[in-house]
């Protein structure tokens, strides 16, 4: 899904005064010679506009908000976590009783005029009108405001779609966007220093009709969910929701800044945390790493395969992407 197109909120008041200016300067055709009847059919016009508008306006709001029943668990539990979900729904509530009043009260002011028979009762009515919805808009000035925040947060979301995943996990500059390029041939950005990760980096293998999404998992992970930051938590819940198999780079170099010790016990973090998901181990940067530190990864990773790599071994790269589509493929015929 992608959030990116969801529109910025005014503040309430600004609807109202730019549908009450709209209906001042409409044109309307009224060959009707009576005063008071002309009057009446104007105000009628204008009130209709008003009404119309509204309704689109703050209903607009709540047709933008995705909904729920549409969203997967990953989406829903950002949304409870970076918005709250009994508030966002409390909010578009009121939103949803705004323009439901709307509609009665313009219903009733229309009456009203058409059962007038006195031009001064006729604009008093119009003025009484738009009082009474001039209230109403100020009632929801603060649910206005709360879901103009909620949609900020909601498009800086990232676009994930449901289709077999691969996240590529490892501590920070070990390789991941390198790897993450090399794989789908996209571009993420790739630094020689820590936590520069904006936001989780996506990209595709397309293959024999199957599409895998490869996520760069960024962060460490290593601290409890409470206390991570939004780019953390997006991290955490790709894993625990959408992840398939996880490929985990070792940089046996440690040009990364973090010894191999610090490395392996990330590694068992990700274990721990998730202990169900398919678990490929890549030990990377061969060409620059000592023969002992490689073999000390090996001793103390024995009981999983090892694929190891470096920076130009597009045949590993080829076999490592063989078997990533041949377990999407596998993964998308019926049991």
């Amino acid at each position: 899904m992608n959030f990116k197109n969801m529109p910025k909120l005014e503040d309430s008041q600004f609807y109202l005064d730019k549908a009450i200016r709209r209906s001042l300067k409409a044109k309307f055709r009224i060959h009707i010679k009576d005063k008071r009847e002309y009057i009446k059919k104007m105000e009628l016009k204008r009130i209709g506009i008003i009404r119309d508008m509204l309704f689109e306006d703050f209903n607009k709001m709540l047709e933008n908000m995705p909904k729920t029943q549409e969203l997967n668990d990953f989406y829903l539990e950002l949304i409870n976590n970076n918005i709250g979900a009994e508030k966002l729904h409390e909010n578009l509530g009121r939103i949803s009783w705004l323009t439901k009043k709307i509609n009665q009260l313009s219903k009733e002011a229309s009456f009203k005029i058409e059962e007038s028979r006195n031009e001064k009762h006729i604009l008093t009515i119009k003025k009484g009108y738009l009082g009474r919805i001039g209230s109403l808009i100020k009632k929801v000035k603060v649910n206005v405001k709360f879901l103009d925040e909620a949609f900020k947060k909601i498009r800086n979301f990232p676009a994930i779609k449901e289709m077999y995943t691969v996240s590529i996990c490892g501590m920070p500059n070990v390789g991941k966007s390198t790897l993450l390029n090399s794989l789908t041939g996209s571009s993420a950005e790739v630094k020689n220093y820590a936590f520069t990760t904006k936001g989780l980096m996506l990209g595709y293998i397309k293959n024999e009709g199957i599409k895998v999404q490869m996520i760069d998992n960024p962060g460490t992970l290593d601290r409890e969910y409470d206390k991570m930051n939004s780019i953390e938590k997006q991290a955490y819940l790709v894993l625990k929701y959408l992840t398939k198999m996880i490929v985990y780079i070792f940089d046996a170099s440690e040009s990364s800044g973090y010894e191999l010790e610090v490395q392996l016990k990330h590694f068992s973090t990700i274990l721990r945390n998730f202990p169900k998901i398919e678990l490929k181990v890549m030990i990377n940067k061969i060409d620059i790493s000592t023969g002992e530190n490689i073999l000390f990864l090996k001793n103390r990773l024995k009981e999983y395969e090892i694929m190891e790599i470096n920076a130009n071994d597009k045949k590993t790269l080829e076999s490592l992407k063989e078997m990533i589509v041949k377990r999407a493929i596998g993964a998308s015929l019926p049991p």
